[in-house]
């Protein structure tokens, strides 16, 4: 098979992989039968928008959890 980089796949394809992703935490066993998760899979046009909001509640309600995702969110891709 060798080797496929990310810049190589269609972006058809990572989107319907990050579907079936989230159909699979969907339907994944919760803890104590409690479902609390969100998921979505976001454009890179909304991405801005998104950190830009995840970086005002960081500042607004100390989620400081918030941080790390936004840096992780922007982290380039390295081999």
């Amino acid at each position: 098979m060798g080797v496929t980089y990310l810049e190589t796949v269609k972006p058809e394809v990572i989107r319907t992989v990050a579907l079936r992703m989230m159909a699979a935490a969907r339907t994944a066993p919760k803890t104590r039968g409690r479902d609390h998760i969100v998921t979505a899979v976001v454009s890179d046009d909304v991405k801005m928008t998104l950190v830009a909001h995840m970086r005002l509640m960081v500042d607004e309600h100390r989620a400081d959890d918030f941080l790390f995702e936004t840096q992780q969110i922007w982290k380039p891709l390295t081999a």
